[in-house]
């Protein structure tokens, strides 16, 4: 019988490390290979049922969208054709939902088209030449800046197993077998059996990495690369790494039974402060002529949410990690409960029991086309939600002040987002200029503003171990601050907006991600708030 990888550590603790991961990686590389061609072969029988699906002709409804709004027109620049394949529901239906890429709209299930370039600060000036800018309205991967990223991205979802199971498990086992002979020897033994919690954290990474090969197999082909496309290998960096790792642990909260309560505490006073400011007037049949934004969408929950209301919805996200995710998700899912994760096995801190380390979810609770039908079809509405579903890649503010969305939307929801911003008069003028008049904004969420502590321009110099040679230098950079809560609420009304309510939600009433188990907790006390453009 082949020896166990803790026999061969505690034999010879002087082993490389491709010597002591040998015996776990042969039996994980053949269990990955099969599970890879099955999800290549379900691919591949899926298009070619969804032939000839590109060429339906649009309904009314979507050509009135098309005409009012330019993220629901088709693209009109010849090198984003290879972004606007649509995909079939996982279910099999006949119908498709859109994702436009970082300008225009994917479906929530989606189909990308033309992308716009994400802001300088977090693509690391990506646009600085003009010719790449020129080049990019066409192919927005001509940029070799944003090609960087994505592929950056691509490379962190596939690099997550080798990653983890060496970051996480190897070098806990050579701090363990390092520890004196006799302590070794009793944290072997039960109740303790470390050997064995790390071959059980061993089992939870490659549950984890199953989804996370998931997301990298069909993020290529959706975003209109060749599946033997290898220029996205070696380039992600042990940041790219933990976003991936961050998006797998997000699933919890979005797409888990047992992140209800975080949802619960979040979007149900929105999609509440929808009823009643938005809807109240309109069954819920009617209801699709509603045009409802979702900045910062992340893995999409309250997209589809809001459309499984009833709603036209229209997400936007930045992320290609979160872009990755929320396409196969909600494009790709077979069934609920077909993947289970285990969102915190990697951490080892602050557990009351190591089960609670290895606790599992089943992902997604629900599957989002099936239950998107249902409720059509108990509203009894005749438009599809394909038509009524789409999400846009790329920079809000960039994307929504151009003159083709002004006035477009009869409401804005933002969950956990105005914080993001360096400067919250950009988004605030933003969502003014895509509103329409008397239009509402429903916002929910703290203000952990996430540019306090990011270093100024001379900081980012001396970092790079730059001498400051011009005194000026950095005086075109956006520029950050901070405001308290009741500071927003002025500058909303100094800009145009009547606030409608406004509520603290009680404290301690929702974590983010959070373990409810953990001898650690943090939980927010967020903001909601309703305003009116008057």
């Amino acid at each position: 019988m082949a020896e166990s990888i803790d026999q061969m550590v505690r034999r010879a603790p002087n082993r490389t490390e491709e010597e002591l991961v040998t015996f776990k990686r042969r039996q994980r590389e053949r269990k990955t290979q099969l599970q890879r061609e099955a999800r290549q072969r379900a691919r591949a029988s899926s298009s070619q049922s969804a032939t000839g699906a590109a060429d339906r002709k649009p309904s009314d409804t979507q050509e009135a969208a098309s005409a009012s709004c330019p993220s629901q027109q088709p693209a009109r620049h010849s090198g984003s054709s290879r972004l606007s394949q649509q995909y079939p529901h996982a279910h099999s239906t006949s119908e498709t939902i859109t994702y436009s890429s970082l300008e225009q709209s994917y479906p929530a299930f989606v189909q990308p088209e033309k992308y716009h370039l994400a802001r300088s600060h977090d693509r690391g000036n990506m646009a600085s030449d003009p010719a790449n800018q020129q080049a990019a309205e066409h192919d927005p991967f001509a940029d070799p800046a944003e090609r960087r990223v994505f592929h950056a991205a691509l490379d962190s979802f596939r690099q997550y197993r080798r990653a983890a199971h060496y970051n996480i498990v190897y070098l806990r086992r050579q701090s363990f077998y390092s520890l004196p002979s006799a302590h070794m020897d009793l944290l072997s033994q039960p109740p303790f059996s470390l050997p064995s919690v790390f071959d059980q954290v061993d089992d939870a990474i490659d549950a984890n990495a199953d989804l996370a090969e998931a997301i990298f197999d069909i993020a290529l082909p959706s975003f209109g690369f060749a599946s033997n496309d290898e220029s996205w290998k070696g380039k992600a960096t042990p940041s790219d790494i933990d976003k991936a790792r961050s998006t797998l642990r997000q699933f919890y909260r979005d797409w888990s039974i047992e992140g209800l309560p975080e949802r619960h505490a979040c979007y149900s006073p929105i999609l509440a402060a929808l009823e009643s400011y938005v809807s109240s007037q309109s069954p819920a049949a009617g209801r699709h002529s509603t045009r409802v934004l979702v900045p910062g969408a992340g893995l999409g929950r309250l997209v589809f949410e809001v459309c499984r209301a009833g709603f036209t919805v229209e997400g936007n996200e930045i992320s290609y990690h979160q872009l990755f995710a929320s396409n196969y998700i909600l494009n790709c899912t077979e069934a609920a409960g077909q993947h289970k994760i285990y969102p915190w096995a990697l951490n080892f801190s602050n557990h009351l029991k190591r089960s609670a380390q290895l606790q599992s979810v089943a992902v997604p609770d629900v599957h989002p086309g099936l239950e998107l039908e249902k409720a059509m079809h108990e509203a009894q509405s005749e438009v599809q939600y394909s038509e009524r579903m789409s999400m846009t890649a790329g920079d809000f503010c960039e994307i929504y002040r151009r003159d083709g969305y002004k006035d477009c939307f009869n409401a804005v929801v933002t969950c956990f987002f105005i914080d993001t911003a360096p400067n919250v008069l950009t988004y605030i003028e933003t969502i003014k200029h895509c509103l329409q008049q008397g239009g509402i904004w429903i916002n929910l969420g703290p203000l952990l503003w996430h540019f306090e502590s990011a270093p100024t321009p001379a900081e980012k110099n001396r970092e790079r171990g730059e001498q400051q040679k011009d005194l000026n230098s950095g005086i075109d950079d956006p520029g950050s601050f901070e405001l308290s809560n009741d500071e927003v609420l002025a500058l909303l009304q100094c800009s145009g907006f009547q606030i409608c309510e406004q509520k603290e939600i009680p404290a301690g009433a929702t974590g983010y991600i959070q373990d409810p188990q953990s001898m650690l907790q943090n939980v927010y006390r967020p903001s909601f708030w309703v305003a009116r453009k008057r």
